[in-house]
């Protein structure tokens, strides 16, 4: 055990380490040289594509957002990212102001393009969403307008053409679904998702179950091992086939912190599974955190990552208290189980919503007794129904229109 003053310079390391880290990471010196520039002529590789539209005074302004990465200006590569805008308006009569496809673009494709320096945000209000820090939280540098588009090459994409075909795939099986849900919570494609219907969900503090995370993984993991273990697959080989499964649906699916975050989780369990060797649960998230961070230190700043984490460290005191009333008392049962877990995991949010939103919604706690349990229902329901439409399509069609 370490002593009280190890303990205490400990803490004061990691303080002051957090600090310089954050202030001199090299990403903020890239961002001002960045600011310097007012036009250039960059190559670079599409890393994520979303387009959007919406109407004024009659017309429809389309919207692409490009992210791009290993980009190549003035000859030279750069480690960071950028954000590319275009936009193009539709009049009366369809007509676009240009001849700009927003169609066509997709992850892996190299473009090269004229493009316009953007003022980085400035957040006017504490309670103002800062996008300049989240873009920094991504790695990327700044955003810019696409001013002229001079060539574009399209690559063959193995699992941009995967994620493409299965998107097509649940839009036929679920043909009614108008706001997106669906996508949402088998993709994490927020694209299409009716933004009333997630800004109700955020207000009621639910917006994390349209997340893909550990619930999402963890049935998928579940249901894996209970078919593997069915057909006869030996004990190893199921665990195996599950990780592999796991991580082909992360690159499959929109890969954010909190979907990464299970899935390391849930490899580095399996793993000690795999050994034979007893789990523990805090061990193993610090691991996944360690790991999350090394793959992006900027990660530690961000909201997502600061609620998933908390979300799962809230969970473990619960399971440890849960666990410590048991023996104590020699039960079987812990009473309001359902209940105090979910006003355990608010609890452990609170600081971070109150901090960043300026308000704990209260009523997220007793919601998420109820949605919970019925979108793990939901999620396994929309997974059987896909399968249903591989086999036969009318029929996944006539299913799915009972669950919309």
């Amino acid at each position: 055990m370490l002593s009280k003053r190890k303990l205490v310079t400990v803490l004061i390391c990691v303080i002051l380490g957090i600090i310089l880290f954050k202030n001199f990471h090299p990403i903020y010196s890239i961002k001002e040289q960045w600011q310097i520039r007012h036009t250039a002529t960059i190559e670079a590789k599409i890393c994520e594509v979303i387009v959007t539209e919406y109407e004024t005074n009659g017309t429809t302004v389309d919207t692409i957002r490009l992210t791009v990465d290993n980009i190549k200006i003035d000859n030279q590569r750069v480690s960071y990212k950028l954000n590319l805008e275009k936009q193009s308006y539709r009049y009366h009569n369809n007509e676009r102001q240009d001849e700009y496809d927003y169609n066509k673009y997709r992850i892996g494709d190299i473009i090269t393009c004229v493009i316009e320096v953007k003022e980085p945000s400035v957040q006017y209000n504490p309670s103002d969403f800062n996008y300049d820090r989240y873009l920094t939280m991504e790695r990327i540098a700044g955003t810019a307008t696409i001013e002229e588009m001079l060539d574009y090459v399209p690559k063959n994409n193995i699992v941009e053409n995967l994620r493409y075909n299965i998107k097509s795939f649940i839009n036929t099986v679920f043909i009614d679904d108008v706001d997106g849900i669906i996508l949402t919570l088998i993709l994490g494609d927020k694209t299409n998702l009716n933004n009333n219907l997630y800004q109700a969900y955020q207000q009621t503090g639910l917006a994390h179950i349209l997340t893909i995370s550990g619930l999402h993984l963890g049935i998928i993991y579940v249901v894996l091992n209970k078919i593997f273990q069915k057909i006869g697959v030996w004990y190893y080989c199921r665990h195996i086939l599950a990780i592999i499964c796991i991580w082909s649906y992360y690159l499959i699916a929109n890969n954010g912190i909190a979907i990464l975050r299970a899935s390391i989780l849930i490899t580095i369990i399996s793993i000690t599974y795999l050994m034979d060797e007893d789990t523990d649960f805090f061990t193993s998230l610090a691991l996944t955190g360690l790991i999350v961070l090394g793959l992006n230190p900027l990660s530690l700043f961000s909201i997502s990552f600061q609620l998933s984490f908390m979300a799962m460290i809230s969970i473990g005191v619960y399971q440890l208290a849960k666990s410590y009333y048991i023996e104590r008392t020699h039960k079987t049962k812990f009473p309001y189980d359902t209940i105090l877990f979910s006003i355990a995991i608010n609890i452990g949010l609170a600081p971070i919503l109150s901090y960043y939103y300026f308000e704990v919604p209260l009523i997220g706690i007793f919601l998420g007794i109820i949605m919970v349990p019925l979108f793990t229902v939901l999620i396994a329901i929309i997974i059987i129904i896909l399968i249903i439409g591989l086999i036969d399509m009318r029929f996944g069609q006539f299913y799915a229109s009972w669950v919309l």
